[in-house]
């Protein structure tokens, strides 16, 4: 008994998960580099060891995101899978500006889009947070 006891308080101390506060956010919606919709959303979300999840609600619809994370070798944390709506999902980048998809390093002080979207491109949900 006394293991178990033990065992149970280190497990519960090393794992956790946590929601984060709501986010006013502005979110779109896009066809290709076509913006589709825009307007004012609420992100909910939280994380965990090892992964991190949202959910958006935008125009009277719901876009739920799942992401799990590694560290590697060197300490660069990576992203191994996200789904979208239970299906897998893509996360990339767009200029806040421009919309283009930005494929390189981004800028400490830029303005981006954080996006999500399946691989048919059919949902393709982006936020930028204020």
């Amino acid at each position: 008994m006394k293991k178990w006891i033990l065992l149970t308080l280190l497990t519960t101390g090393v794992a956790g998960a946590a929601p984060n506060p709501d986010a006013l956010a502005i979110c779109y919606t896009f066809s290709g580099n076509k913006v589709l919709k825009t307007g004012p959303c609420v992100v909910s979300s939280g994380y965990g060891a090892g992964g991190s999840y949202q959910t958006i609600h935008f125009q009277n619809k719901e876009y739920a995101t799942e992401s799990a994370t590694e560290m590697t070798s060197s300490g660069v944390t990576r992203t191994v899978w996200t789904t979208l709506n239970g299906g897998k999902g893509i996360e990339y980048v767009r200029d806040a500006r421009w919309y283009t998809i930005n494929k390189g390093a981004l800028y400490p002080d830029g303005d981006y889009l954080y996006c999500t979207k399946t691989p048919d491109g059919k949902t393709d949900i982006c936020v930028k947070y204020r």
